[in-house]
């Protein structure tokens, strides 16, 4: 049996049937990248302390999404366009460019990671696909 986070009694009555598809095809992330989240974590959390400006904006933000990752519901829509304006103002900021640290870096893989993890990969691609780009 395959487990998901959802079950079909859990959810309300009132949700569109493919919403309800979609939160019952979500499975529970896998211990393994549970553990990397709270590595992660741990390294934002030191290296926002020693940072400062728009560098420890990206950090706190970053690590706001991840913490917020540990609810069933994932990252709060607030923690991530937080991340995208700290990302804007430290790419404004940054000049001469400076790269980001590391860490960043592997967060972004992290998320990547448990959006295929958790049964999401087809979902983000669609929504991706559907996006409007921006020049």
């Amino acid at each position: 049996m395959n487990a998901t986070l959802f079950q079909p009694d859990d959810l309300p009555a009132g949700l569109p049937g493919e919403v309800k598809q979609l939160l019952g095809r979500i499975k529970p992330e896998p211990l393994a990248l549970r553990n990397q989240r709270k590595a992660l974590l741990l390294q934002l959390e030191s290296q926002r302390l020693a940072a400062t400006g728009a560098l420890r904006e990206v950090l706190s933000t970053l690590h706001a999404v991840l913490q917020a990752m540990a609810s069933h519901l994932g990252a709060q829509v607030e923690s991530q366009q937080g991340f995208d304006r700290a990302l804007k103002r430290y790419a404004k900021e940054s000049i001469p460019a400076r790269p980001l640290p590391p860490v960043v870096l592997e967060c972004m893989g992290y998320l990547r990671d448990r959006v295929e993890a958790m049964g999401l990969g087809e979902v983000l691609e669609r929504v991706s696909g559907a996006a409007p780009r921006t020049p």
